[in-house]
C-alpha cells in the first residue's frame, strides 16, 4: 500500500508541473507515461513467461500458444487504455482526489461483491466490520469533495476580487493619463 500510494504521488509529480519542488524538468505527457510504464511492464511478463517456459518445459505451452497470443494481445490492450485513463485522471486531478476515487471504487467493489457473490461465496457478504470500514470510506470522501469544493470557491471568489481591484487600478491609471 506504501508503494502503491508513492506510485500516485510520483506520477503526478512527473505529469503536472510544480506539484513538487523536486521536479525540475518540463512535465511529461500521461500518455508516455502510460507508455513507458506499459513497455516495462510488458518487459517483466515476457520475462516471466520465458522463465515459465524453462521451468515447465515448452511441450505443454505449444498447446495453447495462439490462444495464448490472443489473450496476452487483448489483456495488452486493455491495461494500455486502463492505464493511460489512469494517468489522465492523475494528471487532471492529482494524487490525493485520484486516491479518493479509488476508495469510492472500493466501496463500490464491496457493496457489488455482497450483492452478487454472497450466496455462493461467504467471504463476499457484508459483516459489520466492512460496513464500518465502508461507512468510514464514503464518510471521509464525502468530507473530502466538500472540502475541495469549498476550497476552489474560495480562490475562484479571491481571484475575482483581485482581478477586479487591477481592473480598477487601471481604470484609475487611465483616467490619470487623461
Amino acid at each position: 500500500t506504501i508503494m502503491h500510494s508513492g506510485s500516485f504521488v510520483y506520477s503526478e509529480a512527473q505529469i503536472v508541473p510544480n506539484s513538487m519542488d523536486t521536479n525540475t524538468g518540463s512535465p511529461i505527457s500521461p500518455f508516455f507515461l502510460c507508455s513507458v510504464m506499459g513497455q516495462l511492464e510488458t518487459a517483466v511478463l515476457i520475462f516471466w513467461n520465458i522463465v515459465l517456459t524453462i521451468c515447465f518445459g515448452a511441450a505443454q505451452l505449444y498447446s495453447i500458444t495462439p490462444l495464448m497470443f490472443v489473450c496476452y494481445i487483448g489483456l495488452v490492450l486493455s491495461n494500455a487504455m486502463h492505464a493511460l485513463a489512469f494517468f489522465a485522471m492523475l494528471g487532471q486531478l492529482g494524487a490525493v482526489s485520484t486516491g479518493v476515487v479509488k476508495g469510492i471504487l472500493s466501496v463500490c467493489i464491496m457493496a457489488f461483491s455482497a450483492l452478487f457473490f454472497c450466496q455462493y461465496e461467504s467471504h463476499q457478504c457484508l459483516t459489520a466490520m466492512k460496513a464500518i470500514s465502508l461507512i468510514v470510506t464514503l464518510f471521509g470522501s464525502i468530507t473530502f469533495i466538500m472540502a475541495t469544493a469549498e476550497s476552489k470557491n474560495s480562490i475562484r471568489t479571491r481571484s475575482r476580487k483581485t482581478s477586479g481591484n487591477h481592473d480598477m487600478i487601471k481604470i484609475g491609471a487611465k483616467l490619470e493619463q487623461v
